[in-house]
């Protein structure tokens, strides 16, 4: 989910590029163009799996609903719409309607690219009350609330039951100690040359997904990234626990070290790891690749069970005028209704964005009524921050790093000044 616009460099440079986007947004200040009757709105986002099939199902019945209305999704990769996103938007041909992943949408809501959607929680207030309070903090901005909840998941611990019962293990593991204990049990060596055949855990240390998950993991021993508008990676607590975690890589070579997402997927899916953690795409993986899986909560750190969690939003833009505003928030409230949450986390495999969706109505899924009992764990991080792109990957890189063999007090603190540097450069 990584994004790639271009940061903002200073205060006036912002104020320049607000100013042609708010006069490619007047240039749509005309009636919207209709088809065949309908008030067409163009609608983007990155969901190319089962889920943009979901998704896509759930536009369309929000179409045949609302006949003077019809939505027109594209599906796309996410570093695609992140390329493309602005420079559409600034020549009016962009979407009325997009999806992006909360931490990288800063960059456009500073960019004015974006607008507030506050109107939203005010005429539905009854049904915003029931959304998941942390996916609805996740998009607010300067105190406004600039997105509507889309998916919103946390990471969860998926593993093998038939290794499990191989080594002579009856449940997950609850703490990170037993964790460990429970990963050596399950690395087998065969032939005692140094490389298992069989890893106890595959553990990504860099990619998207990988810093959602050291966001969660760092959160569990009372570190993070960023408080306050202040780096604070070179913490203690944050050295404590990649300090833990380099050890149990290196010295019981519980996980090969610096794999990215997709090579920690597709180890667990290989059968060569017993262990993974990751968002709730991979129950669908461990599916197509035949694994007998359970899913549990990532065990408990020293200090906290906070877990990483995958935040998206859907957002109006300034190309959509008075009339496509009125019609977005329509549809923000049609997706976002409790019966089609249920529908939505059934066939989509991400949990509801609302907090009245009991376990058993989630039952036609039993994956998915795992992972909503943890969304009230769940930590978003990297809040405010305009260069996402920057920012991300200095923590990516401090992680990998660490994971791999280097000196981890020295990692964070350079990660951390290139991180700072870059948060004064916002304020500047």
């Amino acid at each position: 989910m990584r994004e790639h616009a271009r940061p903002i460099r200073s205060a006036r440079w912002r104020a320049a590029v607000a100013a042609v986007l708010l006069l490619s947004s007047a240039a749509c200040g005309a009636p919207s163009a209709r088809s065949d009757g309908k008030l067409v709105l163009t609608l983007w986002h990155g969901f190319t799996e089962a889920d943009g099939k979901m998704y896509e199902k759930l536009i369309g019945d929000f179409n045949r609903a609302n006949p003077d209305i019809e939505i027109r999704p594209q599906a796309n990769t996410w570093d695609v719409i992140a390329n493309k996103l602005l420079p559409a938007l600034s020549a009016n041909l962009g979407p009325d309607i997009v999806a992006q992943p909360t931490s990288s949408a800063v960059t456009y809501i500073k960019k004015a690219a974006f607008v507030p959607l506050d109107g939203h929680y005010r005429e539905h207030a009854a049904d915003a009350a029931n959304y998941v309070p942390a996916a609805v903090q996740a998009s607010k901005v300067d105190g406004r609330n600039y997105g509507v909840p889309f998916a919103f998941a946390p990471d969860m611990l998926y593993y093998n039951k038939t290794m499990f019962e191989a080594a002579g293990l009856h449940e997950p593991p609850k703490t990170w100690d037993e964790w460990v204990e429970a990963a050596r049990k399950l690395t087998v060596d065969q032939n005692g040359d140094g490389v298992p055949e069989q890893y106890g855990l595959a553990l990504t240390s860099h990619g998207a997904a990988s810093q959602v998950i050291w966001s969660g993991m760092l959160a569990q021993n009372g570190g993070g990234v960023i408080r306050d508008g202040q780096a604070v990676l070179s913490g203690p607590r944050n050295t404590e626990t990649l300090t833990y975690w380099q050890n149990a890589v290196r010295e019981h070579r519980i996980s090969p070290a610096g794999m990215d997402d997709l090579a920690a997927t597709d180890l667990f899916a290989a059968k060569k790891a017993a262990m993974i953690v990751l968002g709730p795409w991979m129950a669908q993986r461990s599916k197509q690749a035949g694994i007998d899986y359970g899913i549990a909560p990532i065990p408990a750190g020293p200090r906290a069970k906070s877990v990483g969690t995958h935040s998206i939003s859907m957002y109006a833009t300034v190309q959509a005028d008075e009339a496509k505003l009125a019609a977005a928030d329509r549809f923000f409230a049609f997706f976002n209704g409790k019966q089609r949450q249920i529908e939505w986390s059934v066939g989509s495999g991400w949990p509801p964005n609302r907090t009245d969706v009991s376990p058993e109505e989630l039952s036609a899924n039993p994956d998915v009524a795992s992972i909503s009992r943890s969304s009230e764990d769940a930590v978003v991080d990297f809040g405010g921050v305009v260069d996402y792109t920057g920012v991300s990957t200095d923590f990516d890189t401090a992680t990998q790093k660490s994971i791999t063999g280097e000196p981890v007090s020295r990692v964070l603190a350079e990660s951390h000044r290139k991180i700072q540097a870059k948060l004064n450069e916002e304020r500047e």
